[in-house]
């Protein structure tokens, strides 16, 4: 149908090689029972005729990536190279909890961005969030892709729950000193037999400080010249279980203070 979008001008495409993933997060619709893990058929595919059609498009920018792990698909490394022999700029959302091949790592290595979805530095808790992956593997495998290619755009992609929250400050030191350029807090959707704290039950106390901790991260991470960006719908879920405390309206002045939130994070 791509003929026929000729009035439509996207910049970019996904395409989704596997809707299957190799970890079981516990705040994730692909660890559901009832969900369909499939693969895209590539042999179905000419690649050539495809590249002809975005281009036409006028997309130069391909997301390899969608619900699943892009990654544990086999030869998914030489359908990314062939796509970007053709000229396409890709990027990707991994876990990169595998361990990569050699090839795989030069692969990823070629992309103009990749999006790490990383809760906590917390082994205890990262293995609790995420079953099956290996925290210190994936900042193994960080570092590998990072020697090869330092100018690389990194996005580490949080979700954001009570029992993440205290981790934040420590995660972010990281991503700084892993040259991570955006920071992307993500809202919990709530799943059946999931056992977190969403952050619409937190009590105004617990909010309050929380909404605080965010408001200061921002302001820190700007100032180191990055980008903390809370999804929509996150920090107004904090501000409305707070609002009914008065000192918050008082305090508002600590959090509109860069030097102050500087100070409390070098």
């Amino acid at each position: 149908m791509l003929h026929d979008l000729n009035m439509f001008k996207p910049h970019q495409a996904m395409i989704e090689l596997t809707r299957k993933c190799n970890l079981r997060c516990v705040y994730c619709a692909v660890s559901q029972h009832n969900w369909k893990h499939e693969d895209l058929d590539t042999s179905k595919i000419d690649i050539n005729l495809l590249a002809k059609q975005l281009k036409r498009l006028g997309i130069s920018k391909i997301l390899l990536h969608g619900h699943g792990e892009t990654t544990i698909v086999d030869g998914w490394e030489d359908y990314a190279n062939e796509l970007i022999d053709l000229g396409f700029r890709l990027t990707i959302c991994t876990n990169m909890a595998k361990n990569f091949t050699d090839k795989e790592i030069d692969t990823l290595s070629k992309f103009s961005s990749i999006t790490v979805s990383i809760d906590t530095l917390d082994k205890k808790l990262f293995n609790i969030l995420r079953k099956g992956g290996d925290i210190n593997k994936i900042m193994s495998n960080i570092d590998k892709v990072r020697s090869k290619n330092n100018k690389i755009i990194w996005v580490w992609s949080t979700v954001v729950v009570k029992e993440t929250i205290s981790g934040l400050r420590d995660l972010i030191r990281e991503g700084l000193l892993q040259d991570v350029r955006i920071f992307s807090l993500c809202n919990f959707t709530r799943l059946n037999g999931v056992n977190l704290t969403h952050l619409s039950d937190l009590s105004p106390e617990e909010a309050y400080e929380a909404l605080l901790e965010i408001e200061k991260l921002q302001i820190f991470v700007k100032s180191c010249g990055k980008i903390l960006d809370p999804k929509a719908g996150l920090l107004e879920t904090l501000r409305e279980k707070c609002q009914k405390l008065t000192y918050h309206q008082q305090q508002k002045d600590i959090v509109q203070n860069s030097e102050t939130a500087r100070l409390n994070y070098v």
